[in-house]
């Protein structure tokens, strides 16, 4: 529904409101007339320009979804009951709420107080561009039974997304989220099945060359997929073979018996540097002269 120009009062709602789209209206635009038993909802509805109290609460509401643009700085939201606000962008935040009488606002998660960017509003389009800080950003579960938005076309966009805050929504699918909670939903209706056969879901996969493999998983309603590529980076390898008289020093340890040995070291890109060590140890050979003999002199004929 599109509301724009009209005077005074424009709608009393008893139950709920959704999709709804007003502008330029006059004073208490969006009037609460419910019957004081139940909680009534406002979503996806924004208020654009319109005149003072564009909203006037007099019995228990929800917003949700809902963008609040105000034409004056003075302007703002009666209340006189309890408002619960969640993942909506107001103008002004929580300043703009006048509590009346019994009036109680919560002040719920998502809320934000930003310019909420439209496409077009010279000539009257009043949805959000791509990159908004109300795209993406309602309620993940505005339907309240839990499950992942990704999962409950409920919970989205026409186009796939998440919903958006206001009126309409941004276009931007069909989009495929790869960090979506469905990869790991705990359900035994996820299947998974990876470009190596195996269907559980993680793999542990040693290949000697970089490899990417590929992985679709489904969940009876929607399917993804994605990739990862393991890149394996090459090892180095030296082999020494030397003989040494009674010991040499390798790998912080003085050896003196022959055999092969081992040292790891680093290379330039991090990956093992194996040194192999070929020794042979050799006895240095012990002089034996006797024992010491009287000095000689000289002799002269």
């Amino acid at each position: 529904m599109y509301l724009f120009s009209n005077s005074g009062s424009t709608i009393a709602w008893a139950k709920s409101l959704q999709n709804c789209l007003l502008v330029n209206n006059g004073s208490r635009t969006l009037q609460s007339l419910g019957d004081g038993n139940n909680t009534s909802t406002v979503r996806n509805v924004s208020l654009i320009n319109n005149g003072s109290e564009p909203l006037y609460i007099t019995n228990n509401i929800e917003l949700n979804n809902v963008n609040i643009v105000f034409k004056t700085a003075g302007q703002g939201i009666s209340v006189y009951d309890t408002v619960a606000v969640k993942y909506c962008n107001i103008n002004g935040g929580q300043n703009r709420f006048n509590l009346g009488t019994n009036g109680y606002l919560e002040w719920g998660l998502g809320n934000i107080d930003l310019a909420p960017q439209f496409t077009d509003s010279a000539n009257g389009n009043y949805t959000l561009v791509p990159g908004s800080p109300g795209v993406d950003a309602g309620n993940p579960d505005l339907n309240g039974n839990g499950i992942p938005w990704q999962n409950d076309p409920e919970d989205q966009d026409p186009d796939g997304t998440r919903m958006d805050m206001g009126y309409g929504y941004a276009a931007q699918g069909p989009v495929v989220n790869f960090s979506s909670p469905i990869i790991s939903y705990s359900s035994n209706d996820v299947t998974y099945a990876w470009s190596t056969g195996e269907t559980t879901a993680t793999i542990n996969p040693t290949p000697t060359v970089t490899t990417t493999y590929y992985v679709t998983v489904n969940n009876g309603i929607n399917s993804c997929q994605d990739s990862v590529t393991v890149t394996v980076l090459p090892t180095s390898a030296l082999t020494i073979d030397t003989a040494v008289c009674d010991s040499m020093l390798f790998a912080g340890n003085n050896i003196t018996t022959s055999g092969t040995y081992y040292d790891t070291l680093s290379n330039a890109v991090g990956c093992d540097s194996i040194v192999t060590l070929n020794l042979t140890i050799n006895t240095s050979p012990t002089v034996d002269l006797g024992n010491d003999t009287n000095p000689l002199c000289q002799y002269n004929n």
